[in-house]
């Protein structure tokens, strides 16, 4: 866990200003370098944490939170695996209900307090699985797993929707891929923030296999 304690930004006056305003937390979704998982965004933030993961035949997923000047910033995002066993991760359409076991990994901000000369506040990393449960007659793709939880739809292999964590609400995106496994994986990311707390992550699995 880091603490982190920034005085807040001069608000082009040069001077602190008593009831100047500044964002308190942002977030955002992020690039992902596809060879190496490094942030392709160039993203430098003063303070920061990240929360990643790699999953061999889906992808990386990563999150980032962290103080950038007088703001907080988070981000989410992921990668598919260049190397896998068939060479390459492709989308495909799902034609079936079904489920996934996934994990998420999640990096966050808390207890985030904006005062006229400072903004301080907490992070930490966390991680956990999540089930996901597919449902070809909405086109949803949902579920709930430790304090995460995902409401999407899908269109053709692509994901997007929203969901929460700790309460904090998520915006979504993500996608249904395939490659050097005998299943079918998804992989995704999210972020989001409230005034007092901002989270950045992603999530990866691979379908329930149940031999028929």
């Amino acid at each position: 866990m880091l603490k982190f304690k920034a005085m807040i930004g001069l608000c082009g006056l040069g001077v602190l200003v008593a009831g100047c305003e500044q964002p308190a937390s942002g977030s955002a979704f992020m690039d992902l370098d596809p060879y190496t998982g490094a942030l392709s965004t160039k993203i430098k933030l003063d303070q920061d944490i990240e929360a990643e993961y790699e999953l061999d035949g889906v992808g990386v997923i990563s999150g980032v939170v962290g103080i950038d000047d007088a703001q907080i910033k988070a981000y989410g995002g992921y990668t598919l695996d260049p190397t896998s066993v068939a060479g390459k991760v492709v989308n495909y359409v799902p034609n079936q209900n079904t489920s996934f076991v996934a994990r998420y990994e999640i990096a966050r901000a808390y207890d985030i307090n904006k005062s006229t000369y400072f903004l301080t506040g907490n992070t930490v990393t966390a991680s956990g699985a999540i089930a996901l449960f597919l449902d070809m007659d909405s086109n949803t793709l949902s579920g709930t797993g430790g304090n995460l939880t995902l409401d999407t739809k899908f269109d053709g292999s692509q994901i997007s929707g929203t969901g929460s964590y700790m309460d904090v609400p998520l915006s979504v995106k993500g996608e249904f891929v395939t490659g050097g496994l005998p299943m079918n994986g998804v992989i995704g990311a999210f972020h989001g923030h409230t005034e007092t707390d901002a989270v950045g992550g992603g999530f990866v699995g691979t379908e329930l296999y149940v031999p028929r």
